[in-house]
């Protein structure tokens, strides 16, 4: 339920107690073309503090604020056209109690604003190429630094709730 959801984002800003949590969710990995991917598996603590089962999205959750969102785009025409209606970024982000949505490409700026107040941003080791070099050019960290400079508190805190 989005409680349930809600409940386990509220904790983990309770454990932690400032700054910007960041999860990347994960995209599709092409096997030797970009529309033949492997099978999709999204990120597990994604689904454990989002719940939401799809490609291309990420999310934070400012701790301060004690607020959540969800960045991701809505499909394009061509997009309905293979994958029949589907629906919104928003309406999934409600079913499970998140009701801020933004595009994809508004992730970096949030992020880049929140480093400009000098806010901490924990993420968890990145393990996917695709994410390793989103994070190094949002948080301006080389890819072969990014698991030294995971956030140690938030490992923590995840481990200790899961």
């Amino acid at each position: 339920s989005k409680e349930t959801y809600h409940h386990r984002r509220e904790r983990l800003c309770k454990e932690l107690g400032q700054g910007i949590l960041l999860f990347p969710g994960n995209n599709e990995a092409a096997m030797n073309y970009p529309a033949n991917p492997y099978h999709f598996r999204q990120d597990s603590n994604f689904l454990y503090f989002f719940g939401l089962d799809q490609a291309g999205l990420a999310a934070v959750i400012d701790v301060e604020a004690n607020e959540a969102i969800i960045f991701g785009d809505e499909l394009t025409m061509e997009d309905i056209v293979w994958t029949g209606p589907q629906p919104t970024i928003a309406d999934q982000a409600a079913r499970v109690g998140v009701d801020k949505t933004l595009p994809f490409k508004d992730l970096g700026v949030f992020i880049k604003n929140a480093l400009d107040k000098k806010r901490p941003i924990h993420f968890t080791p990145p393990y996917r190429y695709d994410n390793m070099v989103m994070l190094s050019d949002m948080l301006g960290i080389p890819v072969g630094q990014l698991k030294a400079k995971a956030s140690v508190d938030l490992i923590k805190a995840i481990v200790a709730q899961r």
